[in-house]
């Protein structure tokens, strides 16, 4: 009995002695943690709040940071290891740097790459030139300026998907959507405008739920998928509104169903015209 008395002691002393893992939070999506390796080394890793799911997993990094678009960890002076939010990795870089203009820089040996993560676009820095008034990306051996081409191209893979999936870009209401408005995507509020024939409404929430709002910005969803996310389909109109989609359905539907009494022998009927 003694012996299995001092066993559990000395169990509980290593218990008590393991070094916890401690924790700082990067933003309102992740966590970094830290652990001791088998070597005494510090292990630093990142874990998404929402789930819990690690999405780095421990290593040797000096600092990790991240933002709306990337997870950046640092593994020396000139080695910088990155992996979108959704965890997957785009590569090694010897510097990585952000701009306040939406895109990233970054450099391996004599390489230069430009990545636009709203629009999911990696460019070599042949690829790309700084124009006048915006950066300007190569089309067909001449540089055009790359928000043109961008939304042009937006449009086009617009225009293909609404074809092959018409119902990204309804509303749940019936409504026409005729624009939205984010005004900061790491504090997110929506306002949203909707059409029914010719009266309009808009409406707002805010303090909206930060990961539907991650997926918009960064293209993952559309505008109208937004919007039945955030809003129930009542709160996209108002009661003018309501009132004209009633009769739109009820229109469609082959107008309301007439009932005819009938008189004679004291039974009735009920017919549908």
């Amino acid at each position: 009995m003694e012996r299995y008395i001092i066993f559990a002691f000395l169990l509980l002393a290593c218990i008590s002695c393991r070094p916890k893992q401690q924790e700082c939070q990067l933003n309102d999506q992740f966590i970094c943690f830290a652990e001791t390796g088998e070597k005494g080394e510090i292990l630093k890793g990142v874990r998404r709040i929402a789930d819990g799911q690690i999405l780095i997993q421990p290593g040797s990094y000096l600092s990790v940071t991240a933002d709306s678009c990337f997870i950046v960890a640092q593994k020396g002076t000139y080695s910088f290891e990155v992996w979108k939010t959704d965890g997957t990795r785009i590569g090694k870089f010897d510097t990585f740097t952000g701009f306040k203009r939406g895109y990233y820089i970054g450099t391996k040996y004599r390489t230069t790459t430009f990545y636009f993560p709203r629009y999911d676009l990696l460019l070599r820095s042949e690829q790309v030139q700084q124009g006048k008034h915006a950066l300007c990306i190569q089309v067909d051996s001449t540089f055009k300026e790359k928000d043109a081409i961008i939304d042009r191209q937006r449009k086009q893979i617009s225009l293909l998907d609404r074809k092959a999936n018409p119902q990204r870009y309804s509303l749940s209401s019936g409504a026409e959507l005729v624009r939205v408005n984010v005004s900061n995507y790491r504090n997110p509020s929506l306002h949203i405008w909707t059409r029914v024939g010719d009266e309009l409404f808009d409406n707002i929430k805010f303090q909206i739920d930060y990961d539907v709002a991650q997926k918009h910005f960064n293209g993952q969803i559309t505008d109208e998928e937004f919007v039945n996310a955030v809003f129930d389909p009542q709160e996209q109109v108002n009661g003018k509104q309501a009132e004209l989609l009633d009769a739109v359905f009820t229109l469609a539907a082959g107008g309301p169903a007439e009932v005819h009494v009938g008189t004679g022998g004291g039974s009735s009927s009920s017919e549908l015209p």
